[in-house]
């Protein structure tokens, strides 16, 4: 009986890192997406060009009017701050100093139209 458990328990806790983390699959434009704070943020890099697309949690479209932002990505070896404005649709854009890597790590915050902030993590 206590084989059973120990192997029940050992099979949970080697599961959890995979249950810990919630993949998406590329968003309409791409890009990675990641869920924060009532929205899902597509991320897209095109060399220097970095754009964040906004939509609910139903995957619908949020006018990216009223919104502006800053990135943080980890761009050669250093930490890269990008100021990010709004552009057509549900897209802001910013653009960075050095080429931006498919894979790069940061956060990005928005700051909606009522002044409230809404983080998202990209790893």
């Amino acid at each position: 009986m206590f084989l059973a458990k120990l192997l029940i328990a050992s099979s949970l806790f080697g599961a959890a890192p995979a249950l810990a983390q919630h993949a998406h699959e590329p968003g309409p434009n791409g890009g990675r997406v990641e869920e924060g704070s009532g929205y899902h943020i597509e991320l897209v890099t095109k060399a220097d060009r970095l754009d964040v697309y906004i939509t609910n949690t139903a995957y619908e479209p949020v006018p990216a009017t009223g919104y502006s932002g800053s990135a943080i990505f980890v761009i050669a070896g250093k930490p890269a701050r990008i100021a990010l404005v709004p552009a057509e649709g549900n897209r802001l854009t910013g653009r960075s100093e050095a080429p931006v890597a498919k894979d790069a790590k940061g956060a990005i915050r928005l700051t909606k139209p009522d002044g409230t902030t809404a983080s998202i993590s990209f790893h």
